[in-house]
């Protein structure tokens, strides 16, 4: 209450802020990283504290109609949370702050937003981001842009992408696996692809197949995961979930022992169980 009135507030962000009053303040822990071989392992208690929204929905198809009375990027108090908004390659786009951030400089970049596009890749739009990856790159060399389908992890139905520093940290990026021409197999199922047509065409079996997938767009070509739908596969008690990060290399958990205690091969272990045939 607020002089006698009722305060307006997000529900998610009440039950986040319940949580962390449940916790305490002083026992919030400093996110930490540590390399692990080609593995970037990262604890970030905050990051456990996110809302599940539709990655918690049983996998029914890659496309799905955007529902306007659930969450997305358009709802009036998401404004406040919007740091910039402008044309890149004559495209509007809107640059929000990540609330539960796990990268650096981590945004959500949302295209079109006022087109009501779901979270669903078209050629038009695929092409973008390589090109806007490319012309980035050229001044931000480690950039990056995530992107979960429905399926694998997306939480919003509502067309974005995970913009980050520190793609170059990423494991997937590392020069000793056969996808970027070295001599080992990376665990995962991983395509590297430098040619925007091929990497389309891989996406489009994707579609026709209702294979959920993550992609990780850098300024050197785009990294395609064709991965089991998500809950599919049983999550680790120290994670919320496979995305397009921990396929692409970088794992976020949340337990302080997990984070100590997990090694090289435990991930190679986890990400070997995302793999899928064909």
């Amino acid at each position: 209450m607020n002089n006698g009135q009722a305060l307006k507030v997000v529900e998610e962000d009440l039950q986040v802020f319940k949580q962390l009053l449940n916790i305490g303040l002083e026992n919030i822990q400093l996110a930490q990283q540590r390399q692990l071989g080609p593995w970037l392992l990262k604890y970030n208690q905050l990051r456990s504290f996110r809302p599940r929204r539709i990655s918690q929905q049983v996998f029914t198809g890659l496309e799905k109609q955007l529902n306007r009375d659930g969450f997305h990027f358009n709802k009036p108090f998401m404004a406040k949370e919007c740091f910039w908004s402008g044309e890149l390659l004559n495209k509007p786009v809107d640059l929000f702050y990540n609330k539960f951030p796990f990268a650096d400089c981590h945004g959500l970049l949302v295209i079109d937003r006022q087109s009501w596009q779901p979270q669903y890749l078209t050629q038009a739009i695929h092409d973008y981001m390589f090109a806007l990856s490319q012309q980035l790159g050229e001044k931000l060399t480690d950039v990056g842009f995530g992107y979960n389908s429905i399926g694998a992890f997306a939480s919003v139905n509502h067309l974005h992408f995970q913009m980050f520093l520190g793609a170059d940290s990423c494991g997937v990026t590392q020069p000793q696996w056969q996808h970027k021409g070295g001599e080992q197999i990376y665990p995962a199922t991983c395509q590297f692809e430098t040619d925007v047509a091929r990497a389309w065409q891989s996406i489009q079996h994707f579609h026709q197949q209702q294979q959920p997938y993550n992609l990780l767009y850098t300024a050197e070509g785009v990294y395609l995961f064709a991965r089991p739908e998500q809950n599919q596969v049983p999550v680790p008690a120290w994670s919320s979930g496979c995305t397009w990060y921990e396929l692409s290399g970088a794992l976020v958990v949340f337990d302080p022992d997990a984070y100590q205690k997990l090694s090289s091969e435990d991930i190679r272990h986890e990400l070997s169980l995302l793999a899928v045939n064909g």
